[in-house]
């Protein structure tokens, strides 16, 4: 059996007076949790569940082993285990689940099964992709929503089976995936030092070897695309967007904007684009 098999209409038994989880779940697998604070589950697992935490901090307690629940942490969760989690903070959680009646052999026994996933876009573009097809409840959205969910499975399966990754690159990873989720925060690349404790030509080397780019460059890269999107997706305008992404002076904006791309912003809006060039050195503002 090269897939599992996957079980829509479970509806799995939360703790009973769980502020943070409907009184009643009745959305199908698979579902999206969205947005929950001071999250605090505690069950013993019905079915084998795929649980893929989308954002959130916290522990995460199954047999005898805890683990630190971030963005990208998933878990592969088999019938009679008690399992239990909390937050450790007042950050929201987003948490994937689907159902599975059977599950691949590697999948059946042994310790309980997690691992960090590192393709976190494409994780979770399946996640919203599987739930948005399988609500949409017709034979060929729910034959998008298997296809998604089987490839999070086997996605799942291949980053458990990874060699352990050196802490500082799993921080650098970590650091790049703040970084292209939100752009325009302030990324000075002391502080960027300080948050990974390395040295600035180890930040730079590590950047280079996992983005191709400088931790500079590759914070304009981000800014760069964002602004692509919200000028050809809304009809906000420039300094608005400017502002959003950090810039100060939006004819610094404007002018690395168009370094970058080949026109002005202004000229940029009802036009279909090419993926951005690599990133040119320039300083961040």
């Amino acid at each position: 059996m090269n897939d599992p098999v996957i079980r829509w209409q479970h509806t799995p038994q939360y703790e009973a007076g769980c502020p943070v989880f409907p009184e009643s779940p009745v959305l199908p697998s698979p579902f999206l949790l969205r947005g929950m604070r001071g999250w605090h589950w505690q069950v013993e697992v019905e079915v084998h569940t795929l649980q893929y935490f989308v954002e959130g901090h916290g522990i995460h307690d199954a047999g005898d082993r805890s683990h630190e629940i971030k963005p990208g942490a998933c878990f592969l969760l088999r019938p009679g285990e008690q399992v239990m989690g909390r937050a450790l903070d007042e950050r929201p959680f987003t948490i994937f689940a689907a159902h599975f009646d059977e599950v691949t052999p590697e999948a059946r026994a042994g310790d309980p099964l997690h691992c960090q996933i590192h393709e976190l876009r494409l994780m979770e573009s399946l996640a919203e992709h599987a739930v948005k097809c399988r609500l949409d409840d017709n034979p060929r959205s729910r034959n998008e929503a298997r296809a998604a969910i089987h490839a999070m499975y086997h996605l799942f399966l291949g980053n458990l089976h990874r060699p352990v990754k050196p802490a500082v690159q799993v921080q650098i990873e970590s650091l790049i995936e703040a970084i292209r989720r939100d752009p325009g925060a302030n990324w000075p690349v002391d502080r960027m030092c300080e948050s990974v404790r390395i040295s600035r030509s180890n930040l730079t080397r590590w950047f280079n070897t996992l983005t191709g780019m400088s931790p500079t460059r590759y914070v304009i890269h981000q800014r760069i695309t964002r602004a692509v999107e919200l000028i050809t997706m809304t009809r906000r305008g420039i300094e608005e967007i400017a502002s959003e992404l950090g810039y100060r002076d939006v004819q610094f904006f404007t002018r690395q904007f168009t370094r970058m791309m080949g026109r002005p912003p202004g000229r940029f809006r009802g036009h279909k684009w090419d993926p951005l060039p690599t990133a040119r050195g320039e300083e961040v503002r």
